[in-house]
C-alpha cells in the first residue's frame, strides 16, 4: 500500500481543485479515489493490528469514501487536496 500510496501522490500531488474533482458520468473523481484508498487502508489497519471492526464514528467518517458513488460525489466534491490527505 505505500508504494501505491506514493507513486499516485507523486502523479496528483500538483493537481488543482477542478482537477481532482473531474469525473466521466456516472464515474468517481480523482480526489474521491485517492480518498477511497486512504479509506481502505485505514480500515485495513483496524482490522489487521488492532483486531477489531471500524466503529460507528469510523464507519461515519469513512464511509462515503469507501462506498464511493452518488453520496461520496456530493461529500468529497471540491475537497481540497490538504483535506484529502489528512483525513
Amino acid at each position: 500500500m505505500n508504494y501505491v500510496w506514493s507513486v499516485t501522490m507523486k502523479e496528483v500531488r500538483d493537481l488543482t481543485v477542478k482537477e481532482l474533482d473531474q469525473r466521466e458520468e456516472g464515474g468517481d473523481s480523482i480526489g474521491a479515489l485517492h480518498l477511497h484508498t486512504a479509506a481502505g487502508e485505514y480500515v485495513h489497519q483496524v482490522i489487521s493490528f488492532e483486531h477489531r471492526d471500524v466503529n460507528e464514528e469510523e464507519g461515519q467518517r469513512w464511509g462515503d469514501a469507501l462506498v464511493l458513488g452518488r453520496r461520496a460525489v456530493k461529500s468529497i466534491h471540491s475537497a481540497l487536496f490538504h483535506y484529502i490527505l489528512n483525513n
